[in-house]
C-alpha cells in the first residue's frame, strides 16, 4: 500500500509539473504528502483488522490490559 501512495504521488507531482512547467515543486510537495497519507492509510487497515480479530476472538481488551490485569492477579 505504501509503495501504491508513493508511486502514485509521484506520478501525479512529475504530471502536474509538466503541465505547469514548475519542474521539481509539485513532485517534492506530493511526495512530502503521502507521509502523512501513508501513514493514515496504515493506521486504518491496523484499526480494522484489530477489531476484526477482536470480533473473531470475543476478546474486546488491548493487550497491555490483558497483561495489567494479569499482573495484578499475579498470574504474570
Amino acid at each position: 500500500m505504501t509503495v501504491v501512495v508513493l508511486t502514485l504521488m509521484l506520478l501525479g507531482g512529475l504530471w502536474l509539473d509538466g503541465h505547469f512547467g514548475t519542474r521539481p515543486l509539485f513532485t517534492i510537495l506530493m511526495l512530502v504528502f503521502s507521509v502523512p497519507v501513508t501513514l493514515v492509510l496504515m493506521f486504518t487497515v491496523v484499526r480494522r483488522a484489530t477489531q476484526r480479530i477482536s470480533a473473531m476472538t470475543g476478546d474486546h481488551t488491548w493487550p497491555s490490559e490483558t497483561l495489567s490485569q494479569e499482573e495484578e492477579r499475579g498470574e504474570a
